[in-house]
């Protein structure tokens, strides 16, 4: 059986050989024993799977001394052998007692035994050796997916299906339902197109869960690597057989990892086909060091506060993309070509302990770092913008110290960029601006507030500059810090819990104040600190400033609570609460799903793509994005793909398409999105 040759026992009586139940029992992975309190001889064979941690068997079976047969069950509870169905043995059955009259076997012929434990026995004699052949019988067990089994036996086809893909062929037997449905073995096809998978997913509740939130292992197909991410499986009926596979309606499961698939008959040959779909072609995966890269998936909004960024994608100059991790190692650079061929990598000192940022301009890159000053010194230096060439050799640097911050007017830093995205710039000719966020030093209070802070720099020639430090864009508490340049003028974009309590835009009017326009109000709330809002991205297009949020109705709570995807829009020229427009591309308040926050792409000026993750109750991430114009109107409807995840890279424009990044298990996916 199953490739191996194993003597075993059997008694004559006449010309009809006798075979022990228990030795067969075990060779099939099970046993067989006595229950003394029941007076019952009890055998079974046992799944090859396990559900917390508890055998399920295919067969039961139970031998009293007063019958002349045999009861059977194909499910594990064997503990009441009248539930069971009597089956009676026209031969003699011949059993084996102990000292005490206690059955210790018993022997039936192999046929009966194979009825017994659903397996065929094919019998043959070669050379005077008497050899019995034992397979898996044709049938499978099916039970529902949702928390209980239903032990019915379906039957397996004889005819084999041909599977296709990337060229290789694979013959398969369905399983067939009552209705006519075909089921197919998973793990046999999964294996067969080249996807790892993770057999230890069952959960408490029997419910068949691939990870929800999980990653199935590195693929390669069409000479092209990549991943895919097996999705939670909850719905309908799934077949587990008493071998090493279970059966499932594969069509729709295949579909949701990202391929097409499509049956052709021809001749009376049934044959499903297998294809990367154009979405998963557009995956690449690269391998890294471990060591270089912080994980960092998109997921549910559990947080009022921003967070920096570990992970940056920008456009080299050798025509391709780069990538910048931050690690508590230092910071990575990896410069790929437009095929994502690894060029050159390459380590970034921090000069400072805390990253601040990252922006690739036009000439130059920067990065902004910073340190903590817990002994609130006023002079100490607290941020530092380093300027590099485009092969990242540093340039020149500009160190900010408190004296400097405080002579304006302003209560100084303790720590930079805590409780928000960090911080953002934006440049125009030889002028950068630098939006972050900041824990002053203390004040009259004793307490340490946080609040917003502006930093003007010139970065003529090789140099950088100090031009200006300030704060007339206040906003405190700050959660979001965003810039862009209109001309010559700064727009900013924050998140306030408190001063002002909005999410707001501030633009200079030219005579030394600022105007401010808000694009959502938050309602007022005991604790202050949840606004309800994560804000993904801050853009402008030929004719709007635009952001994109995730706003819930609900400003008790930070944790899990369900956020719809609003954009929202003013035009440039009408810059005034009056022109706001509120666009809502998805809406999860009150439903059984929920979104991570948005990112916003800017691929020209009159065509921006919105991009989220949605969950499903179970869990289950799918990507979901949407074209809008420049003024925030949609451009067709939102389009749901399973083959992409999101991460903390933002999305940039390149070679027509939107690129990003996800690192995992030290390796890079890069997703692209043609448009």
């Amino acid at each position: 059986m199953y490739g191996k040759q194993t003597s075993v026992n059997a008694k004559m009586e006449g010309d009809v050989a006798y075979y022990s139940v228990q030795q067969i029992a075990e060779l099939l992975g099970g046993g067989a024993w006595w229950d003394n309190s029941a007076k019952v001889f009890y055998a079974r064979t046992r799944d090859l799977f396990a559900i917390d941690e508890s055998p399920y068997y295919t067969a039961v079976a139970a031998f009293t001394d007063n019958t002349k047969g045999y009861y059977t069950n194909g499910a594990a509870d064997w503990a009441d052998y009248k539930k069971m169905t009597f089956t009676p043995v026209k031969s003699a059955i011949i059993y084996t007692r102990d000292g005490k009259g206690n059955l210790t076997d018993v022997w039936i012929p192999m046929n009966t035994l194979s009825g017994v434990f659903s397996f065929k026995a094919a019998y043959s004699n070669v050379k005077g050796v008497n050899t019995w052949t034992l397979t898996d019988a044709p049938f499978v067990r099916e039970f529902t997916a949702v928390g209980k089994e239903t032990y019915k036996r379906v039957p397996v086809t004889e005819k084999p299906v041909n599977v296709t893909f990337n060229g290789k062929t694979l013959n398969v037997r369905p399983a067939v339902r009552e209705n006519g449905a075909k089921y197919y073995p998973v793990y046999a096809i999964l294996k067969f197109i080249g996807i790892g998978y993770d057999r230890d997913s069952w959960d408490k509740n029997h419910d068949f869960d691939w990870e929800a939130n999980a990653w199935a292992d590195v693929v390669e197909a069409h000479n092209q690597w990549f991943f895919t991410r097996i999705v939670a499986w909850k719905n309908g009926v799934a077949i587990l057989s008493g071998g090493n596979d279970f059966y499932i309606d594969i069509e729709p499961f295949l579909r949701s990892l990202g391929f097409d698939v499509t049956f052709t008959e021809n001749k009376g040959t049934m044959t499903l086909s297998v294809k990367l779909s154009d979405e998963m072609r557009s995956v690449t995966v690269v391998d890294t060091n471990e060591k270089q890269q912080t994980e960092h998936f998109a997921s549910i909004n559990k947080s009022h506060y921003g967070e920096i960024a570990k992970s940056r994608v920008f456009v080299n100059i050798n025509g391709g993309v780069s990538a910048l991790d931050v690690t508590d190692d230092g910071l990575y650079v990896t410069t790929y070509d437009a095929n994502y061929q690894q060029l050159s990598s390459s380590k970034i000192s921090a000069e400072l302990p805390i990253f601040g940022g990252f922006y690739s301009g036009v000439q130059y890159n920067y990065i902004v770092f910073g340190q903590k000053n817990e002994e609130e010194s006023q002079y100490k230096e607290v941020v530092r913008i380093v300027k590099y060439d485009k092969n990242f050799n540093r340039l020149s640097g500009l160190s900010v110290t408190n004296d400097l911050i405080i002579a304006t007017g302003d209560k100084g830093i303790q720590i930079p960029f805590d409780f928000s995205n960090g911080c953002e710039m934006a440049e125009m000719g030889n002028s950068l601006v630098i939006s972050m966020s900041k824990v002053q030093l203390k004040t009259g209070d004793g307490l340490n507030h946080q609040t917003s802070l502006q930093i003007f720099a010139d970065t003529s020639g090789f140099g950088i500059s100090l031009t200006k430090i300030g704060n007339d864009n206040y906003v405190s508490h700050s959660f979001y810090e965003g810039v862009v340049f209109d001309g010559s003028t700064p727009v900013f974009l924050n998140l306030g819990d408190s001063y002002p309590r909005s999410l707001r835009l501030g633009r200079p009017d030219g005579g030394g104040k600022y105007d401010f326009v808000t694009l959502h109000d938050i309602q007022q709330t005991k604790t202050y600190q949840f606004t309800g809002v994560n804000v993904g991205g801050f853009e402008m297009s030929a004719t709007s400033y635009l952001a994109v949020a995730a706003v819930s109705g609900n400003y008790e709570t930070s944790e899990d609570e369900q956020r719809n995807i609003v954009l929202f829009s003013v035009p440039r020229g009408q810059f005034g609460n009056y022109a706001v427009q509120k666009n809502v591309l998805a809406k999860y308040i009150g439903t059984d799903r929920n979104a991570s926050a948005p990112m916003l792409v800017k691929v020209s000026d009159n065509l921006l793509v919105v991009l989220w993750e949605e969950f499903s109750a179970g869990g289950v991430p799918s990507l979901k994005y949407v074209r809008v114009d420049a003024d925030g109107n949609t451009l067709g409807a939102v389009v749901t793909t399973s083959a992409y995840r999101l991460s903390d890279c933002k999305p940039i424009a390149f070679n027509g398409k939107v690129v990003w990044y996800v690192n995992f298990d030290g390796k890079k996916a890069f997703f692209e999105l043609s448009f």
